[in-house]
């Protein structure tokens, strides 16, 4: 299901990618459930709009920036971005009682921001088997019982539904890089971080969308039960 991952990332929702997994989403999810979608017509708008704005600006910036920066250097990036992202990991584990994933949290944060040079390397996964528990507010709320109400795509974010949401606005109070000044320099940030991510994995997002029947049905129904995993693990 790594294709999947790779989809809602690149939206600012979730992980890595080869269109040839998405021959087992039968096998890994089951049929897919209906959803309730009051919010059709407008979605499909803001689909068709982030979809525009990822191959006509993401995609092209991503490409030149892959020119000039090295992979090595891209990963590496990306490993300080995700370290950033600590305190919502934390939050959402301890909010769910998650003592222990708190704890190897913090471990990993405080290894990789030391010896992993401000997260540019993970140490603590390399040298001591510490993986992350990336979990969210949209995950904490889920697990105590509120259902995903429905879906809705907003600009630039993509695919998410109501719940999630409502934990994506709390992850913002939880992001560092949500209180650098000017916010015109926290929004190069997050660009940079989305720009830096693509490079990486270049043709992806196309090679699923362009696939499916109906691009929008497709990443709603995937993202819905992509999320209702995530809340079960």
């Amino acid at each position: 299901m790594k294709a999947l991952l790779a989809i809602f990332i690149l939206f600012g929702t979730a992980g890595v990618a080869l269109a040839d997994d998405f021959d087992d989403f039968g096998e890994e999810f089951g049929p897919i459930k209906r959803v309730w979608d009051p919010l059709q017509g407008v979605n499909r708008v803001m689909f068709t709009l982030n979809d525009g704005l990822y191959r006509v600006i993401l995609t092209p910036a991503s490409h030149g920036y892959k020119v000039l920066v090295p992979e090595s250097a891209r990963t590496g990036v990306g490993r300080m971005f995700a370290n950033i992202a600590y305190p919502k990991r934390l939050v959402s584990n301890l909010l769910q009682g998650r003592l222990g994933p708190a704890g190897i949290e913090t471990r990993r944060f405080f290894l990789n921001s030391t010896v992993g040079l401000l997260g540019f390397k993970d140490v603590a996964r390399e040298r001591y088997d510490l993986y992350p528990y990336d979990e969210d507010l949209g995950q904490v709320l889920g697990a105590a019982g509120m259902g995903e109400i429905f879906p809705v795509t907003l600009p630039v974010l993509g695919p998410m539904n109501l719940r999630d949401t409502i934990g994506w606005i709390g992850d913002g109070f939880l992001d560092p890089t949500s209180y650098v000044e000017p916010w015109r320099a926290a929004f190069g940030l997050k660009l940079y971080d989305k720009v830096n991510y693509v490079s990486l994995h270049n043709g992806e997002y196309e090679s699923v969308v362009d696939a499916a029947v109906d691009p929008y049905l497709f990443l709603r129904d995937a993202s819905s039960q992509l999320r209702d995993r995530k809340i079960k693990e």
